[in-house]
């Protein structure tokens, strides 16, 4: 791991070319399996996140990546409902209801990107998603993504991403989510 952090930064140092990426995806929940305990969709819906992604390369094709970033999703359960206790019952009975809250993280990860040509790569990531409040749970996470780079100048361009991601977990739900993500992040050269 030494060898390979000094090759990536031996290389980095003699001007290779590290660039940043920074920008939103828009991520929708799926199951994979099926559970007993209720479909993916009654815990999430539909998420957006933001991510600065900075990509060292190993070598022409090859380049090690790191990101960091905030997903958020909205609670599927729009209201939490709490009977009213016996002695203030009223006809209808459950006439309390508090708005629930989100799913909040903060997703930490490392991998690979592999240009398969000039502007197309296929990357992996494994980390973890650090949970923000408290109907979130930290969890492993995995991601695989493929994209394309639109160059805007010599330095900079448009990178579109799609991608597959599993491991989110939340307190009330003892499985994790899959997501399917779709994004776009403006990707320049330090």
């Amino acid at each position: 791991m030494l060898l390979t952090l000094a090759t990536v930064a031996a290389k980095a140092q003699a001007g290779r070319g590290i660039s940043l990426s920074v920008g939103p995806e828009f991520n929708i929940p799926l199951n994979t399996t099926s559970y007993n305990y209720g479909d993916i969709r009654n815990y999430y819906d539909d998420g957006v996140s933001g991510a600065a992604k900075l990509e060292v390369p190993v070598d022409n094709s090859i380049h090690f990546v790191l990101s960091a970033g905030f997903a958020w999703y909205a609670n599927a359960q729009k209201y939490l409902i709490v009977p009213l206790n016996s002695t203030e019952y009223q006809p209808g009975g459950y006439n309390h209801f508090f708005p629930t809250h989100p799913y909040e993280y903060i997703p930490l990860k490392g991998g690979l990107r592999y240009y398969i040509a000039r502007y197309f790569y296929v990357d992996g990531e494994a980390g973890a998603a650090i949970a923000v409040n408290s109907n979130s749970v930290s969890s492993f996470i995995l991601s695989a993504s493929a994209g394309f780079v639109v160059p805007l100048t010599p330095k900079s361009g448009l990178d579109f991403n799609f991608g597959y991601g599993h491991g989110y977990r939340i307190i009330n739900y003892d499985f994790s989510m899959s997501q399917l993500s779709m994004g776009v992040a403006y990707k320049f050269g330090l």
